[in-house]
Order: structure tokens, then C-alpha cells, then sequence
């Protein structure tokens, strides 16, 4: 009996260990505005650069400067139909925990990009469709964890690499 009581206490844990040393899955945050809508998106670095970081040759240096400037650009990795006037007002994006001589720190955080888009758009009904242009960009993508905050509530949805489209008119 001791055993069984023992594997129960035992077995979680070590499920939880496991997950925890798992990459944690790219997530985008989608919330809605009067004139637009802002982009909130979080990325394990191996899934956009392919290796780990830090980097420390000249090429994978200038693999991380491309990847900063690729996710620069959401509208060419989040791509909504041109009825809707939608333009880039602001985007910035950093890479934390990937600099050189960095940690991971002792709670095991591994480095990620993350970027803040700030999205215009002279007719915002007409939004309908956001493709995700990002899978075929970054190879290593398979999935991205959506949530839109929206004045009619909260809904998330897993977009991935099959299914590369959300219906943002939908959740508007």
C-alpha cells in the first residue's frame, strides 16, 4: 500500500518535471481596438532561429538579426485581407535569455522572442480571414496558441502549420 501511495505522490511529479523541460508552444495574443488591433506574440528562439542559443558564431548571429527583423513585420507573418487597410503602426520585438554569456536562470526559462505590434486599419469589419504567412517563414513552426480578446469576450484556437487561417470576423 505504501508503494501504491508513494508512486501516486511520485509519478505526478515527475510528469511535471518533464513538461517543464519541454520548450513551452509559440503563443500570439490578438486584442481587438476602436481602429485596429494589437499583437502580443511569445516564441521559443529554436523554433524561429533553429538552434540553441546563445548564439556564438558569425552565422548564427546573423541568423538571430534576421529573425528580428522578419518578426518586424507582422503583417507579412499575419497577413489579413487588403479590404481591411490594415498597416504596422508600431512593432517591437527583443530576443530575452539568448544574449551571449546569459543564463537560463534557475527556474529553467529558455530563451524567446517576444514582439508587441500595434496594427492600424481604416475598415476593421472588413478584417475577415489572418492567415499565418509565419509557418512558411519559420520552418520549425508547427503551431501557434491564439487567444482574442475581443468586446464579445474571450476565445483561443490552435492555428497550426495544417490549418494556417483563423476567422477573425468571427470573433470580433
Amino acid at each position: 500500500m505504501r508503494s501504491l501511495a508513494f508512486a501516486l505522490c511520485v509519478v505526478p511529479l515527475a510528469l511535471d518535471a518533464q513538461q517543464e523541460g519541454a520548450p513551452k508552444p509559440a503563443a500570439l495574443e490578438i486584442a481587438f481596438l476602436a481602429s485596429g488591433y494589437t499583437l502580443s506574440l511569445s516564441v521559443p528562439a529554436s523554433e524561429i532561429v533553429d538552434f540553441d542559443l546563445p548564439a556564438s558564431s558569425a552565422e548564427e548571429k546573423a541568423k538571430v538579426a534576421v529573425a528580428i527583423s522578419d518578426l518586424s513585420q507582422p503583417m507579412t507573418l499575419f497577413a489579413v485581407t487588403a479590404e481591411a487597410g490594415c498597416a504596422t503602426a508600431t512593432a517591437n520585438v527583443a530576443l530575452l535569455g539568448g544574449e551571449a554569456g546569459s543564463a537560463l536562470g534557475s527556474d529553467d526559462h529558455r530563451p524567446e522572442f517576444q514582439a508587441e505590434y500595434t496594427i492600424r486599419c481604416s475598415n476593421l469589419q472588413a478584417l475577415g480571414e489572418m492567415r499565418f504567412d509565419y509557418f512558411d517563414r519559420f520552418s520549425q513552426a508547427e503551431r501557434v496558441d491564439v487567444r482574442v480578446q475581443s468586446p464579445g469576450g474571450s476565445h483561443a484556437v490552435a492555428v497550426t502549420r495544417e490549418t494556417p487561417l483563423v476567422d477573425l470576423s468571427e470573433l470580433m
